[in-house]
């Protein structure tokens, strides 16, 4: 069996969530592709979706910015191709990291002061 990977193109700059597609086939004919499969900067082989046109999305902000590995190979039943891989370089802004506890502390002194000044036009304080 072959495979390809068509999109995106080696060395391509991505962001966000990509479409990863290829095609795949077999000598003997594209129905006896059993499944394909990519993998990550080496991690576990996952399933796309398809056999002999094939896609896997790939949210690209849960990777590092900077360059990745994305390979393909396919199975036809009783031995699988040949690896294939192409470079992606990953350029995500960053995102701002909020701190959540922000505006509690502030609804709590907004509290606090309501209460202070309630206490003081009742004359306890």
């Amino acid at each position: 069996p072959v495979v390809e990977i068509i999109k995106p193109l080696n060395g391509s700059v991505v962001s966000g969530i990509i479409t990863i597609q290829g095609i795949a086939w077999d000598v003997d004919g594209n129905e006896s592709i059993a499944k394909v499969e990519i993998r990550i900067d080496g991690q576990q082989w996952k399933n796309v979706a398809g056999k002999t046109n094939w896609s896997y999305e790939l949210d690209t902000k849960k990777l590092e910015n900077g360059e990745h590995v994305i390979e393909a190979r396919c199975y036809d039943g009783i031995t699988y191709s040949n690896i294939v891989s192409i470079k992606i370089n990953v350029q995500n802004e960053k995102e701002e990291k909020k701190l959540p506890f922000i505006p509690v502390i502030i609804a709590v002194i907004i509290m606090v002061m309501a209460v202070l000044i309630y206490l003081k036009y009742r004359k306890i304080i």
